[in-house]
């Protein structure tokens, strides 16, 4: 038999499973100042429903809908802007394949 629990103070609920093959428990945790006409029926039938809409989600393949399931994107790494030590290598890399092209074709057309 299923057992429901909600908190005396309505800030957690606890659901067991026995009869579902896909969770054993679900616990809730339910945000800060919530409405006092809410009865713990009430908590207990939404938390049945966030459970019910997770599982069609999750069975069609799909990650959870962002209405019930919140993941953060990762941030976004910033490019770094070149320094100006980065921007002298970078030119002093530039400047001796430019040499080293003349002294190439220096020595083709002498040769």
């Amino acid at each position: 038999m299923d057992k429901k629990f909600v908190s005396d103070n309505k800030r957690v609920i606890l659901l067991t499973g026995d009869r579902s093959k896909w969770y054993d428990q679900a616990i809730f945790i339910v945000k800060k100042g919530l409405p006092e006409e809410l009865n713990a029926a009430d908590l207990i039938t939404e938390a049945e429903r966030i459970i019910q809409n997770y599982k069609i989600d999750e069975h069609k393949g799909r990650p959870p809908s962002e209405k019930f399931y919140t993941r953060k994107k990762p941030p976004v790494a910033k490019k770094k802007q070149p320094t100006v030590v980065d921007k002298i290598v970078n030119l002093l890399i530039f400047m001796m394949g430019a040499v080293f092209l003349f002294l190439l074709l220096a020595v083709l057309v002498t040769g």
